[in-house]
């Protein structure tokens, strides 16, 4: 992973409703770039500006990315190479969440890191592909025999009405710019198609509770919806939510607690939108 402080920063206006109208919300310690986070005052999304420049974006997911060694002011994500049986389990619990509202047919991963979902798709009779920016997952991919291609959805070649779910995981925050993310794969799926998309809810208890120091704020963490922001753009995109679900599969006692909301704020940062196509 390159240093922080040598990718170029851009002042950027809300990627939902293209207005420049950000107020702060808060402002994120212990990285070396600034970390500032905005509402947009006219729909309401929150998101990162200035945030590293589009061109940079793939250089945030080096290698050093993906095995965790990130530090001094850098930031990793957990291998899940270190934890196949994990990485399995969770993902035959989101499989089994999609094919209770979609029989198995094409699915396509954006954001697929190294194919830990895939795998356990294929091996449950889906067809799968997958698209990743980082040029290291997508490798470590078709190592393992995945159709996985370099780059973001909405540059990526795949034929309109062809798919029966498009799927998300730990995506929608990285996206520059999601509205012609989830405009490609609205154009990708067959009708009746379903894009699922797993972020963290900005809504939430979790978050209140951490201020400027949750978690979730990071560098590469572009986007930071909630339920209605999300939903809205699905909506807007020709894909109107058809269930959402709050919690986080750790355990049964804990998913339960992490699961309460209200008009769309969770005690827990986790959720689910399923959008359905017209």
């Amino acid at each position: 992973m390159t240093g922080l402080e040598t990718l170029s920063l851009v002042q950027v206006p809300c990627a939902l409703c293209g207005r420049d109208e950000p107020r702060v919300v808060a402002r994120a310690p212990g990285f070396s770039i600034p970390l500032r986070v905005v509402r947009c005052g006219a729909c309401g999304h929150v998101y990162l500006s200035p945030r590293v420049a589009d061109g940079d974006l793939p250089k945030l997911y080096g290698e050093a990315y993906y095995t965790g060694r990130g530090g001094g002011g850098s930031y990793a994500y957990a291998d899940d190479r270190a934890r196949p049986e994990e990485a399995a389990a969770r993902a035959r619990v989101r499989l089994a969440a999609i094919e209770r509202l979609a029989a198995p047919g094409r699915l396509l991963e954006v954001g697929c890191s190294f194919g830990a979902f895939l795998l356990e798709a294929r091996r449950r009779g889906w067809e799968v592909s997958g698209v990743d920016l980082s040029p290291f997952a997508a490798a470590e991919c078709r190592r393992l025999g995945l159709a996985v291609e370099e780059g973001t959805l909405e540059g990526t070649e795949v034929e309109p009405g062809s798919l029966t779910v498009v799927y998300l995981s730990e995506t929608m925050e990285h996206l520059p710019h999601p509205r012609a993310t989830v405009r490609a794969a609205a154009r990708a799926l067959a009708p009746g198609g379903l894009l699922v998309a797993a972020t963290a809810n900005h809504d939430s208890l979790a978050r209140l509770l951490r201020g400027s120091r949750w978690g979730y704020y990071l560098p590469g963490h572009l986007q930071y919806f909630s339920a209605r922001t999300l939903g809205r753009l699905l909506s807007e995109e020709g894909l109107p939510v058809v269930r959402r679900r709050f919690g986080d599969e750790r355990s049964l006692l804990r998913d339960l607690l992490l699961r309460w909301n209200l008009r769309g704020w969770s005690v827990g940062a986790g959720m689910v939108l399923y959008g359905r196509k017209r």
